[in-house]
């Protein structure tokens, strides 16, 4: 009876044994989905706060003042905002700074320090597939490596509108081509609007209208334009040495009135939120476009978002 017993004892011991593992894993589970749970709430508070923040950039883009948009301006200065537990961050970005890889040249690219068989390579690829949306589509390009992918992605934007005036033919087909117009067309009318600018720059985008036709003009207007595309006042100095400007001043300079500008449309944001150390990125590109009549306030419209 003392050996029932005793086999008894251990049984019901390994029993609770068993019980207690169970409920071990059991509030290790509950604790684990508490936890994510909790991570997840953070998480999208974090993503609110990065919310906030570009947000919060396009009310400073908006309500820009100055005339003239320079590093100087309350938009170009970092911002840190504590808001309920969290904070956000933002690092607004003057696209117009770089010159647009859609239309520099190879020998541009060269003077900028990019080498010369990746430029060569970049051009190729523009010409066979038109304009490029990201920067990040030249990572496919041959022998592309992080060094030269860092200092093109410093210098160069595929933000910013194209100068009419000073893309050369290779540029204005590659634009056409890269808004489905044929290939032999696209050739026909570079060339046609290359031999008008040789001889006069355009003083109005609409002058291309009886030169491509309504369709391919309803395209072109929202990129071209028959002024400056790079923003003198924030250009590195490198672009403007590559250039051949030594000067930010270009009043008195026809042929830089051609490529730069005192004012800028794009602009990018980046906006991270941080929620007890749980943080959520935004990238994001605003354009900035006319003021407002009634309050003299840019418009503001969000051409880009990508969320880490």
């Amino acid at each position: 009876m003392n050996k029932e017993h005793g086999i008894a004892l251990v049984l019901v011991l390994w029993l609770v044994l068993a019980l207690a593992g169970i409920a071990s894993s059991f509030i290790y589970m509950i604790r684990l989905e508490a936890q994510a749970v909790s991570n997840q709430k953070l998480e999208a508070s974090a993503l609110a706060l990065a919310e906030a923040g570009v947000a919060y950039a396009a009310f400073l883009l908006k309500n820009d003042t100055t005339v003239s948009d320079s590093l100087d301006d309350e938009w170009a200065k970092p911002i840190e905002q504590q808001l309920g537990e969290g904070t956000y961050s933002v690092t607004i970005v003057d696209e117009e700074r770089k010159a647009n890889i859609n239309y520099v040249s190879e020998e541009m690219m060269v003077r900028l320090g990019i080498r010369q068989d990746i430029a060569r390579e970049l051009i190729n690829y523009r010409k066979n597939n038109g304009m490029l949306d990201t920067l990040s589509e030249i990572r496919m390009i041959s022998g592309m490596d992080d060094a030269s992918y860092h200092l093109i992605e410093n210098s160069l934007t595929t933000w910013g509108e194209i100068s009419i005036n000073s893309a050369d033919r290779d540029v204005l087909y590659s634009l056409l081509v890269g808004f489905e117009v044929e290939a032999n067309r696209a050739a026909i009318l570079a060339n046609e609007i290359g031999e008008i600018v040789d001889g006069q720059p355009l003083t109005s985008i609409d002058n291309l209208l009886e030169i491509v036709g309504d369709e391919i003009y309803s395209r072109l207007k929202p990129v071209i334009t028959t002024a400056g595309g790079i923003n003198i006042n924030t250009a590195a100095e490198s672009l403007l040495a590559a250039y051949e400007i030594n000067t930010r001043s270009i009043s008195d300079n026809e042929s830089s009135q051609r490529v730069f500008t005192i004012s800028s449309k794009y602009f990018s944001v980046t906006a991270i939120g941080n929620n007890k150390g749980i943080c959520k990125t935004i990238h994001a590109v605003l354009k900035r476009s006319q003021k407002s009549q009634k309050d003299e306030k840019w418009e503001i419209e969000n051409v880009y978002w990508l969320e880490d």
